[in-house]
């Protein structure tokens, strides 16, 4: 007989790790965590500034791409999802970002009753330790640290100064309900190392008899019998088993995972699961669809002198600033690169700005370690300087992910639809102008030398245009592909439960109906949190 458990989460990241970590704090059930990655920690994930090196590389990643996007000149982005205990959080930026009330009203008046921000505010607090502790907005005892950033490069600073010098509010707190302005970016991070909700999970896994976390595992499916979640199949070790779950199964496997679990089940589209190979089990057109993702481009300026954080990416710094931030929790390993940013409108009469912007005090692209005394050592003089990126974060653009073969192991096709609304395509090119406002303002006076790119040449809102097909790329924050609401093409109810299944639901970035203005991981932690004390109450009921 399959082994028995009440709950079964699948998916370790963000929002599984919440969830197996407050379901099983009853310990009257059993809960089990399904992950495809490894199940423990990697010590230098903990630093921000290695961020960049490790996204990139394919160990604990999915290592997706996209299929050419015809608005991007038939360019694929790259995307990088975490397969890991942490999930995307072992890697991503770090920035701890709410999105404005705005977001959460617009859920609730789509008809998700409980999910306006007032409802949703509690469940951010609730997840949170803010360094600062308890406040109006703020939790001061949740499971993952929020830490406000205290960058100490110069251009940095110049930055939020000049967005005010153009006329921009210093927001003292990017989170707060009206987030309009430039400031300092809150992090998941304590003392200079990264914070996620895999931290929490593993005490809880050392604590808990009731919590088992089953590692290296493939998922295959779902077992769905008369209309019911019954169990989930995977893969581990070349062994097939199955796990039964007496009372609900839970996806929380991602924006990409979920929809694609699901139409490996047997849930979605039937003319597309029999297309390759699957025999529908229960017919739901909305699985997959409704991919949103955010997307932006970049203003890239030269500087003066050896300023920008290209210094600190000397092979012998980056020794001497790793053994300092494991010892001390400081230093420039222990710093975000995009401490600071903002949120802009793209034009006048809207609500709630529809454009974020992050700051980084080097060049985005070409950036590399570096060896002193080498030929490459003698170019680095030259290569410093700045970036500001921006892009539309409420998104018109909807795409897809569909499956490319019936084999669990096989990538899903993943089609984000960049700029198929051309009013995502405006927006970035008024963004692009923003941002030139705010980088040609006098405190950048003394380190700025000449554009990079696009180039003081390009001005036209054509020649923009042109730029942003050719160089625009993702966030990394795929959400939407499971969504919330009770139409035809929604997948979930407002209590996240798979229309038409029973005992199963879904709970991650994937049923947001419409994308948070900015970064993801914040309100995925919330709806893992909102759907713990959901699935808590249905229980009693």
């Amino acid at each position: 007989m399959p082994e028995e458990f009440d709950y079964i989460v699948v998916g370790a990241g963000a929002a599984g790790c919440v969830l197996a970590e407050r379901l099983s704090a009853n310990p009257a059930v059993r809960v089990a965590l399904i992950e495809a990655g490894r199940g423990d920690r990697h010590p230098l994930h903990a630093f921000p500034m290695l961020t960049g090196y490790y996204y990139r590389r394919k160990s604990d990643n999915w290592f997706f791409n996209t299929v050419p996007q015809k608005a991007l000149n038939d360019r694929t982005s790259f995307w990088p999802r975490g397969k890991r205990l942490g999930g995307s959080s072992i890697f991503n930026g770090m920035v701890y970002a709410r999105g404005n009330a705005g977001d959460y009203n617009q859920w609730a008046q789509l008809g998700n009753t409980g999910w306006s921000y007032e409802d949703v505010l509690p469940y951010f607090k609730k997840n949170e330790r803010h360094v600062n502790g308890e406040s109006e907005l703020h939790g001061g005892d949740g499971l993952v640290d929020v830490t406000p950033a205290r960058p100490k490069n110069p251009l940095t600073q110049a930055f939020v100064q000049a967005g005010i010098q153009a006329g921009y509010r210093s927001i003292d707190d990017l989170n707060g309900p009206d987030v309009a302005g430039v400031g300092y970016y809150d992090f998941n991070m304590k003392r200079g190392r990264r914070s996620n909700s895999a931290g929490a999970l593993l005490k809880s896994l050392n604590t808990r008899k009731n919590l088992q976390l089953i590692d290296n595992a493939l998922v295959t499916g779902i077992v769905i019998e008369n209309g019911a979640a019954t169990g989930v199949a995977y893969v581990r070790g070349g062994e097939k088993v199955t796990l039964s779950a007496r009372r609900e199964v839970v996806l929380s496997a991602g924006a990409v995972g979920s929809p694609h679990i699901l139409m490996l089940s047997g849930i979605g589209n039937p003319g597309h699961l029999k297309s390759v190979g699957i025999a529908p089990v229960h017919d739901l057109n909305g699985v997959g669809q409704n991919l949103i993702d955010h997307l932006d481009a970049f203003i890239k300026m030269a500087a003066i002198g050896e300023i920008s954080l290209l210094r600190e990416l000397r092979v012998d710094r980056i020794v001497t600033s790793v053994a300092r931030a494991f010892t001390l929790g400081t230093g420039p390993v222990s710093e975000s690169p995009i401490s600071a940013g903002g949120y802009f409108r793209s034009r006048e009469g809207l609500e709630y700005p529809d454009l974020q912007a992050f700051f980084v005090p080097l060049i985005i692209s070409g950036a590399s370690v570096w060896l002193p005394y080498t030929k490459r050592a003698k170019t680095v003089a030259g290569q410093h300087g700045y970036s500001l990126r921006i892009g539309p974060i409420r998104p018109q653009s909807r795409g897809r992910i569909t499956l490319a073969s019936p084999d669990p192991s096989a990538a899903p096709i993943i089609d984000p639809g960049y700029l198929s609304d051309p009013e995502d395509l405006n927006a970035t090119v008024a963004g692009l102008k923003i941002a030139r406002r705010i980088l040609a303002q006098k405190a950048f006076e003394p380190f700025r030398r000449e554009e990079l790119a696009p180039g003081q040449g390009v001005t036209s809102d054509a020649e923009l245009s042109d730029y942003v097909r050719a160089t625009a790329d993702t966030v990394y924050h795929p959400v939407g592909s499971a969504r919330m609401g009770n139409d035809s093409m929604a997948v979930v109810d407002a209590r996240l439960r798979v229309h038409g299944i029973r005992n199963l639901r879904v709970a991650d970035a994937s049923i947001m109906p419409t994308i948070s203005s900015g970064n993801t991981n914040a309100p995925t932690m919330m709806i893992a949190e909102k759907a713990a004390d959901m699935i808590h109450q249905d229980a009693k009921r």
